[in-house]
């Protein structure tokens, strides 16, 4: 007989898990390497919402707003999950 097996999902982040210096940390080191100004983490507080795009995206400075660099930054961000 099959068994039946149950998952449950949770999304922790913002709600059981306070990870705000983590994702600071994450795209400020892709930002470093970019050779793009980093953020003090409060400002993170901004930027979150919406997924990794769209935070790689607002992280970013204004004239530098295009898919490539989002892109860009979203792998270096993903190197250090």
């Amino acid at each position: 007989m099959d068994k039946i097996k149950k998952l449950a999902i949770f999304d922790l982040d913002g709600t059981l898990a306070d990870t705000l210096e983590d994702l600071a940390n994450a795209v400020n080191y892709g930002l470093g390497n970019l050779g793009y100004p980093e953020h003090n983490i409060d400002k993170y507080n901004q930027f979150v919402g919406n997924g990794v795009q769209k935070l790689c995206e607002r992280a970013l400075p204004d004239a530098f707003k295009d898919n490539q660099n989002i892109t860009q930054l979203h792998r270096e961000f993903d190197f250090l999950l």
